[in-house]
């Protein structure tokens, strides 16, 4: 969160499995932890996890109170963005960021002054995972490419700063 209190994070959970060979798979799924003075409280499982599918990469935006995340729930198909909002003190049930979700993955997102980033393998892209973004307020907007970050390999995990002045990015290029 922006006060540094509240801590969002995916942890990796054994779960009975119907696989033929194996008697338990491993799914990630999401937690939070708040700030206790110095310490920090035991995890809390997020209540719209479900062991059936993975949950990963959340993003608070502690202006709207959503938490957005990356997940293989029912959607348009791989991975998608949802988010759930908080609401007196009850999160809600996840909702499909469906403007920005294609059949192939969406992950990674960011939301910094109503506009989302996130990494997507859909088609059009320079190659593996590209950097997209688009704007929340304009649903009729098409999602973009972030042009100059993108190349032939993986581009994903943008952390953009308010202003949209700087920011960081992970990337599987070679170089500095």
């Amino acid at each position: 969160s922006v006060t540094g209190d509240t801590l969002f994070f995916t942890q990796v959970q054994a779960v009975s499995g119907k696989l033929r060979k194996s008697k338990e798979k491993l799914r990630p799924q999401l937690f939070m932890t708040i700030r206790a003075g110095n310490d920090w409280n035991p995890p809390i499982a997020m209540p719209f996890n479900d062991e059936d599918y993975s949950f990963g990469h959340p993003y608070y935006d502690s202006k709207s109170r959503r938490l957005y995340f990356a997940s293989d729930m029912d959607g348009k198909g791989g991975k998608d963005i949802f988010y759930s909002e908080i609401k007196q003190s009850q999160w809600r049930e996840p909702v499909n960021v469906e403007e920005i979700n294609s059949k192939d993955d969406e992950l990674y997102p960011c939301i910094v002054d109503n506009f989302i980033f996130y990494a997507s393998n859909k088609a059009g892209g320079y190659g593996g995972l590209d950097i997209y973004w688009k704007n929340l307020t304009d649903k009729m907007q098409a999602s973009k490419q972030a042009e100059g970050l993108n190349g032939p390999e993986d581009d994903f995990g943008i952390y953009v700063f308010p202003g949209m002045a700087k920011g960081y990015y992970s990337s599987n290029q070679e170089g500095n």
